[in-house]
């Protein structure tokens, strides 16, 4: 297929770029002049100058595509007005243009972030109702509305795809998760940290939203991505025993979280399989190997 990507500089979006190279597809990748677009050159991708406020650049990145796959974010200097304004009326355009391009799937990475309550008298599944208490997360609930409502509408095969905190190595090495605390650790260093989270592979979650690619069992549909929740402590604890530090790690951390997000739906699909603490131990050594 021919994939149209928007954010596919960023972190996710590289993975993903390289996903869809590894599948096979080609990638046409949404930049903009400022864009670091050494990564996608490097993996052949079509590169285009295009922007959500802008309808005719958008309407070249799409043209002549089977799908697009939403991960970009516009940040403009007008303030958060204007950032919400173009990042949800430019999303809507996109869907737009898929329907004027004639262009088959359209795929919205979307976050966990749209929890911010959680009521107790359910699963926190992708029935729960959506409660945010920050406008990014307010935008990518918006644009999920739309998701059921372009595919009920005009049949187009849409879905949105929820991560929480994703994981993983980045260009820049420091960059990477945990990068600080392995390092200290390495360095038989004392670690107090008691933060915790909800995390997720960058690889699993590229894996997703690439093998929804051409599956009508996703169109219309919302899936959460969550692989387990980790304190820092327990990042820490992991990094001590592959080096064999002697770094003194404070007890602080607390019981772990009060709700779990379901990923059954991803995973009755077979398009994830989450890896637990083992994938964190798998990222931890590969930094080590990095350094």
């Amino acid at each position: 297929m021919k994939v149209a990507l928007t954010g596919g500089s960023g972190f996710i979006g590289g993975y993903i770029a390289r996903e869809l190279t590894e599948q096979g597809h080609q990638v046409r990748a949404q930049v903009r002049p400022a864009s670091d677009d050494l990564w996608l050159r490097e993996l052949g991708a079509e590169l285009v100058t295009a922007d959500l406020e802008d309808v005719d650049s958008l309407a070249r990145l799409v043209r002549g595509c089977d799908a697009v796959i939403h991960n970009g974010l516009h940040r403009c200097p007008g303030g958060e007005t204007d950032n919400i304004r173009f990042n949800v009326g430019g999303s809507l355009e996109l869907l737009h243009q898929c329907l004027e391009h004639e262009v088959g799937q359209f795929l919205f990475v979307s976050t966990c972030v749209v929890h911010s309550k959680i009521l107790e008298d359910r699963p926190l599944d992708e029935a729960h109702p959506l409660w945010t208490s920050s406008t990014y997360g307010a935008y990518k609930a918006a644009i999920e509305a739309f998701i059921p409502a372009y595919h009920g509408k005009y049949g187009l095969n849409t879905s949105a795809w929820r991560p929480s905190e994703v994981y993983g190595i980045r260009r820049k090495l420091e960059d990477s998760n945990w990068y600080d605390i392995i390092r200290t650790v390495k360095r038989g260093q004392r670690v107090e940290d008691a933060y915790g989270g909800k995390i997720v592979a960058v690889e699993d979650v590229a894996s997703a939203i690439v093998g929804g690619l051409g599956r009508e069992a996703v169109a219309g549909e919302v899936f959460n991505l969550t692989d387990c929740h980790i304190y820092r402590q327990d990042v820490a604890e992991f990094t001590r025993e592959i080096t064999g530090s002697d770094s003194e790690i404070a007890k602080v951390k607390g019981s772990g979280p009060k709700h779990q997000i379901v990923t059954k739906k991803a995973e009755a699909l077979g398009l994830f399989k989450p890896r637990g603490h083992e994938g964190v131990k798998g990222h931890i050594k590969r930094i080590l190997e990095l350094c």
